[in-house]
């Protein structure tokens, strides 16, 4: 399964659907569109078992004034949610995001997202603020 699978997979399990948040947010008009964005100015973690692909995760660390990093997106598929795939996926971020030289990482997520605001938490994510239905959360590096 490809990266564009997951996000169409992963669209209607959230409201508003994924795809309408993200596209809203972006100013593009597909999830093609904003994949291409992502692997142009960012960076696409994925994890695999064999040919199957069971998550990815999406950064940007290219801020040279501020050296913070952004995770826009954290996808797992659903029959692999809560096996490490997104523990693993964000610790190996947070490597190759240190490495690159970022003193910050932000995530944002749903504050439904209980699940995800746990793993983040216990990662030493701390909540920075709220804005609409979502939650910013950062760790120092």
């Amino acid at each position: 399964m490809k990266v564009i699978e997951i996000l169409e997979e992963m669209d209607t399990a959230f409201d508003p659907s994924l795809r309408r948040r993200i596209l809203e947010k972006s100013n593009l008009n597909t999830f093609e569109e904003y994949l291409n964005k992502v692997m142009k100015y960012g960076v696409v973690l994925v994890a695999h078992q064999g040919s199957e692909i069971l998550g990815f995760l999406m950064f940007y660390a290219n801020d040279i004034q501020n050296y913070i990093s952004y995770i826009p997106l954290v996808g797992i598929k659903k029959d692999y949610q809560g096996q490490g795939v997104g523990k693993y996926l964000l610790s190996e971020a947070l490597g190759v995001i240190k490495k690159k030289g970022m003193k910050k990482v932000q995530i944002k997520t749903w504050e439904n997202n209980e699940r995800a605001i746990l793993l983040y938490k216990k990662m030493g994510f701390m909540e920075i603020s709220r804005q609409e239905k979502d939650i910013l959360l950062e760790i120092s590096l």
